[in-house]
């Protein structure tokens, strides 16, 4: 596996990892105050004065539970049915954990109006025109997340895949409500705004089982070479690939003459499902064709 892959989907484990020790402390911390209200009453009582924060508290940790609980049994009954082996990369789980994310932010707001003891109507009420024009100043915000939950719920782009959008080319490592972040052959992060990858043609490697390869090279008349010897060589090679590469079609053609040297085009189709091979496959062409130039 590529070192890419295995550092976006250590990154992703270590978020799971994150996200089930926060559960872990939450639920923690809402049983120690689910026993203060019925055990120590008396205790409770002594700090009354805090009752609008504790109350908002045990609101936003009761309804985080819930919600995280439900996603833990949603995602289990989706890996079930479908007999998912690659929990990490797959896509309905991602969009599950982002909403669940939004869903858990919104308990926040709510158990901070109670806390500061805010009435929620009256707040909204107080501020609709204030939400309308923030709502029209955010809607290409509102637009680029609900783009970005389309892309987790579809199955066109996963982690891992190798795509083009655009001038840029990489492989996804991350999917966000915000972004799509791919990192190219140079090791450079490049974040895409998810309203550009749905507006934009995407070349999606990944999801066809085959690759053509095409090797432009030129060589010079003095040369005296024959194109079927320089063939035969290439060809030659490739022996130790041949598992890899459709049959019938390597070939090498001549594209352009001119009056030193002649334009060579060698192309052939691999089966893409093993990146490490495809990438020996070129440097081993890459290796034949410069010795065939330095001859």
């Amino acid at each position: 596996m590529n070192h890419r892959i295995l550092n976006g989907v250590e990154l992703i484990t270590k978020q799971e990892n994150r996200r089930r020790l926060y559960f872990g402390i939450k639920l923690l911390l809402f049983l120690v105050m689910l026993l203060l209200r019925i055990w120590l009453s008396d205790t409770y009582e002594v700090i009354k004065s805090h009752q609008s924060w504790l109350d908002a508290l045990f609101l936003y940790l009761s309804a985080h539970l819930i919600v995280t609980f439900g996603r833990l049994l949603l995602v289990r009954f989706y890996i079930g049915k479908n007999r998912i082996k690659d929990t990490i990369r797959n896509n309905f789980i991602l969009g599950v954990n982002r909403i669940t994310s939004i869903i858990n932010f919104g308990i926040l707001i709510v158990a901070l109006f109670k806390a500061f003891e805010v009435d929620l109507r009256e707040f909204f009420t107080s501020i609709s025109i204030v939400a309308a024009a923030i709502a029209l100043i955010s809607k290409d915000y509102i637009s680029n997340m609900i783009n970005g939950m389309i892309l987790m719920f579809s199955d066109q782009l996963s982690l891992g895949d190798q795509i083009k959008i655009g001038e840029h080319k990489g492989r996804i490592m991350d999917i966000t409500l915000l972004n799509v972040m791919i990192m190219t052959d140079e090791d450079d992060l490049i974040y895409i705004p998810n309203n550009v990858v749905l507006n934009t043609s995407v070349i999606n490697h990944s999801k066809n089982s085959e690759k053509k390869l095409v090797f432009e090279f030129s060589l010079s008349l003095a040369k005296q070479r024959k194109v079927q010897e320089i063939e035969d060589t290439l060809r030659e090679s490739l022996n130790e690939f041949l598992e890899f590469i459709k049959p019938d079609t390597i070939r090498l053609k001549v594209t352009h003459i001119e009056k030193d040297a002649i334009q060579l085009n060698f192309q052939l189709t691999v089966f893409s499902e093993n990146r490490m091979k495809e990438k020996e496959i070129k440097r081993r062409i890459n290796e034949a064709i410069i010795e065939r130039l330095n001859d």
